[in-house]
């Protein structure tokens, strides 16, 4: 097979695919466990967190944008319905602030709390 042959001639690659692999084995993983374990406003906070990545961040405030609700619901693995309700549970919180389809985050170390990530 071409790509095995590719792999043997650049080492570096196979390395670099094995830990992209890796990766994502470990994100799935994770995924799994919240779901199994985490209540839903963990799994919210942390899908937040998640769908943050590099987002631009200005004194702990950052925006999640392009997002659906029903694309957060999937990825947190909850319902629309759910998400909705926790979003706005999250504002009253003064977690985030919902701008058009944004969702700007505001206290992002809360939020952190909440998803039971300790930086």
């Amino acid at each position: 097979d071409s790509f095995q042959k590719f792999l043997m001639r650049h080492p570096r690659s196979a390395v670099a695919l094995l830990r992209e692999v890796a990766r994502d084995v470990r994100r799935g993983e994770a995924k799994a466990r919240d779901i199994a374990f985490k209540p839903a406003r963990g799994r919210l906070a942390g899908t937040l967190l998640r769908c943050l990545g590099d987002a631009p961040n200005k004194k702990n405030v950052a925006v999640l944008s392009g997002f659906k609700r029903k694309d957060i619901a999937e990825m947190a693995g909850l319902t629309i319905e759910t998400t909705v309700r926790l979003l706005k549970d999250f504002e009253t919180r003064g977690l985030v602030a919902r701008a058009g389809k944004d969702i700007k985050i505001l206290d992002l170390e809360k939020l952190k709390s909440l998803s039971g990530h300790f930086s």
